[in-house]
């Protein structure tokens, strides 16, 4: 099993598709997160 540890992604599909990979201590956050409503922007 790979284990990923204290690492930041700007989106979660940064680890889109890992398979048997352990994610421990990591952030997800960054204009390319994928949540509109933090900046304002709306949905379309």
């Amino acid at each position: 099993m790979k284990t990923i540890e204290n690492q930041s992604y700007e989106e979660e599909r940064a680890l889109y598709h890992l398979q048997d990979t352990k994610v421990v201590h990591c952030t997800f956050a960054g204009e390319k997160d994928g949540e509109a409503w933090k900046s304002g922007r709306k949905y379309m």
